[in-house]
């Protein structure tokens, strides 16, 4: 099964260069944790108490990526540190079997030096130029089957906070998103995906808490549930990029204040 992938050898960031004083690039040794796990055949990547600077990161199948209560992954300032996936992003996995981000850790975009630096100025009666393929989410999963994101606390992102595109099985459970960093932070996207649960998420968000869209692939089979969801624009949207259309949504338990 899934853990047991996962638990076929632990791998710690400080055992492949990570210093965790939250000003050195950490992006080079995040990664060779992350490439030992997958040669390994799966494990788990590690990040104990610190923070970590990083720019993009490439998860692998098999692989999951914990952040142990008390560590932060840093999203860099600098947009040359990020690599592109249709979007930017700071973890980032296509065509992935199993693949997982866990613990009570933090990850936090540092989102507002980019967005500022990207979006256009607001002029009075004109929309800004958003500018969102330049500026990176937090995570951007494509084409992946078995996709897990659980316990996290998502924070800041320049962009949306999180993508989850044409992927099936998918599960996102007990998260916490707070972005407040720039226009069209939305809080969590799923993409034409199938098979995806969305369950005891905390969501506070500058843009759409929760937003379903079917770009290339119709979006079906969804249960979100028992969320608790602020938002700026709409707590649940259905309807940006729906050329695919939905099929079996169930939504139920949500409590939304303050939208």
């Amino acid at each position: 099964g899934i853990e047991t992938a996962f638990a076929a050898g632990n791998f710690n960031v400080r055992d492949h260069g990570a210093i965790g004083d939250g000003k050195v690039l950490e992006t080079a040794a995040i990664q060779k944790a992350v490439d030992a796990a997958a040669a390994a055949k799966g494990g788990t990547v590690f990040c104990p108490p610190a923070c970590y600077l990083s720019g993009t990161i490439r998860l692998k199948s098999h692989v999951k990526l914990h952040l142990e209560k008390g560590a932060t992954l840093l999203g860099s300032t600098e947009l040359a540190h990020y690599q592109r996936l249709n979007f930017l992003a700071l973890i980032m996995g296509n065509n992935l079997d199993e693949v997982a981000i866990s613990g009570e850790g933090v990850i936090d975009g540092q989102g507002k030096t980019i967005a500022d630096s990207v979006i256009g100025p607001v002029k009075p009666g004109k929309y800004p130029d958003a500018g969102e393929a330049k500026r990176p989410v937090i995570i951007n999963f494509r084409n992946c089957r078995g996709v897990t994101v659980r316990d996290v606390t998502l924070r800041e992102s320049a962009c949306w906070v999180q993508l989850y595109r044409d992927c099936d099985r998918v599960t996102i459970e007990n998260i916490t998103v707070r972005t407040l960093a720039a226009i069209t932070n939305d809080g969590l996207d799923i993409d034409g995906c199938s098979n995806v649960v969305i369950r005891g998420c905390d969501i506070d968000s500058e843009d759409d808490g929760i937003c379903l869209k079917s770009s290339r692939r119709e979006c079906s089979d969804v249960l979100i549930e028992n969320c608790r969801v602020r938002s700026s624009c709409n707590a649940l949207k259905f309807g940006t990029a729906s050329f695919k259309g939905f099929r079996n949504i169930t939504v139920r338990d949500l409590e939304i204040h303050d939208t």
